[in-house]
């Protein structure tokens, strides 16, 4: 009977014990928004071609798509950084055969979400030379919190 205990009842005990102090961690660690941060978690770190996510908080108020149109048509005046600035490239949106960017499907592909108190604009796109199918991702809130993070093999 003692072995018994040894070898099968006591890895048992220990294994759910270990497993209630992980769920009791998870469940008592994770917090509310906090009154800065829109977008409710920590920024997404890096992975294979992901990465990192880049958060800013600029000095602007997105009143609706065609503001939110002008600013990414305006996106140097706002993004001084170019190693940011290098992925707000709305390739896919191209005019095929032309460098000049078709704005009207740039705004029909536009989601709007609401967070809290915060309007959220978004929209998917392909920097030309990414794989097919790696996206990246603006947000911009009404208040200017923007979040920018895709990936791009090449």
């Amino acid at each position: 009977m003692n072995i018994l205990r040894q070898k099968y009842i006591f890895p048992c005990v220990g294994l759910a014990l270990m497993l209630s102090i992980v769920l009791t961690m998870t469940f008592t660690t994770s917090q509310a928004l906090e009154p800065g941060d829109p977008f409710g978690e920590p920024p997404k770190g890096t992975s294979f071609n992901c990465g990192p996510e880049n958060r800013l908080k600029l000095d602007i108020v997105v009143s609706s798509k065609a503001k939110f149109i002008e600013i990414l048509r305006n996106i140097e005046t706002y993004v001084r950084d170019p190693a940011i600035r290098q992925w707000i490239k709305f390739d896919s949106f191209k005019k095929t055969g032309s460098e000049e960017i078709n704005w009207q499907a740039l705004e029909g592909a536009i989601t709007i979400s609401t967070v809290a108190d915060r309007t959220i604009y978004s929209v998917d796109y392909t920097p030309y030379g990414c794989f097919p199918g790696q996206i990246f991702t603006i947000k911009i809130t009404n208040d200017g919190h923007m979040s920018l993070y895709g990936c791009c093999g090449k």
